[in-house]
């Protein structure tokens, strides 16, 4: 039977095994260290007898289960994930392969967000503390929606997120980890870097607020916020866009700093043509309702909600 590591993985995990997130697990419960591993082909390898197979020579070697038993019960596994099938090698092509040479299919892109699922079902853990120092409102849970497409990437330990464009197909992958000091986000390699959660602002009718980078979007989302994202400061929203700010309300909130205050002014005179209104909020002045001293350059709206979020905590803590 033809499965993906993750897969194979979930899989074992279902039957009570351990899969670390390098796709390794102990076969045997007295083993100090994992002896078995999960090949790129899906199949199995233990590393202690030199035995190697698929999830059905598995249970018929290690669990003494009779071949039509453990065909009956691959099958039966199978059959409910079949969602989360994603061809082995498109899945080489993008989960494996961190440079691809030109922007993703549409193929390839849904191969990549299932890969991503899965990695995040099968490190929970590892998932949510990186989602607690990304999203300081997560305490209180998720937003249904921002909480379907988040992901989890194992290979390079980073929650994902895919920026879905006007016309509804993923063209590219946020990845984020708030511990590393340098490259804290990646995208992928050949992609275009497209306005962040853009397709959601053609189902309503409500005040749209548009973000400097995703990170601070994904915060507001999570406030239950109607919030968009450009990419950078300097960013120019492209005509066949500008379509979708038609007769609009907008808000624009960008970071503290000399490239923040130009970008929105930019930003700002670019929408007032096709907008009913296009108002800008000062980031500064929202921490200073909060917060006392100078307010750090660069400052942005999710350093507002971690800060505002805190204070809250620590009020609850002393009554």
């Amino acid at each position: 039977m033809t499965l993906s590591p993750h897969q194979t993985a979930l899989f074992l995990q279902s039957r009570g095994y351990e899969v670390d997130k390098n796709f390794k697990f102990k076969i045997r419960k007295d083993e100090r260290t994992p002896s078995a591993s999960i090949y790129k082909d899906g199949k199995i390898h233990d590393f202690g007898t030199g035995w190697h197979g698929d999830i059905v020579d598995f249970m018929i070697h290690f669990e003494n289960i009779p071949k039509r038993n453990a065909f009956a019960i691959a099958k039966e596994f199978s059959n409910n994930h079949s969602d989360f099938q994603p061809s082995i090698n498109a899945y080489k092509q993008t989960h494996y392969n961190d440079k691809p040479k030109s922007p993703m299919s549409p193929e390839l892109a849904i191969d990549k967000f299932k890969a991503y699922q899965l990695d995040r079902e099968l490190n929970q853990d590892r998932f949510y503390k990186l989602i607690s120092k990304t999203i300081h409102t997560s305490y209180k849970g998720l937003d249904k929606n921002l909480d379907s497409l988040l992901g989890y990437d194992a290979k390079r330990d980073r929650i994902t997120m895919p920026i879905i464009n006007k016309d509804g197909n993923i063209s590219n992958f946020w990845a984020y980890n708030p511990n590393y000091t340098e490259y804290k986000v990646l995208f992928e390699k050949g992609c275009p870097r497209e306005l962040f959660n853009i397709a959601t602002i053609k189902n309503n009718n409500e005040m749209i607020y548009i973000f400097e980078g995703e990170k601070d979007a994904i915060n507001a989302i999570n406030l239950g916020i109607n919030a968009i994202a450009v990419p950078t400061s300097s960013y120019t929203i492209k005509d066949k866009e500008l379509e979708l700010f038609k007769e609009r309300n907008v808000c624009i909130i960008f970071d503290a700093d000399e490239a923040g205050q130009n970008g929105a002014i930019k930003l700002q005179n670019q929408l007032k043509s096709v907008a009913n209104s296009v108002n800008i909020i000062d980031i500064i002045d929202l921490a200073k309702n909060i917060k006392k001293g100078e307010i750090k350059k660069g400052y942005d709206f999710s350093d507002y909600i971690k800060d505002k979020t805190n204070i809250e905590l620590q009020k609850n803590r002393t009554l």
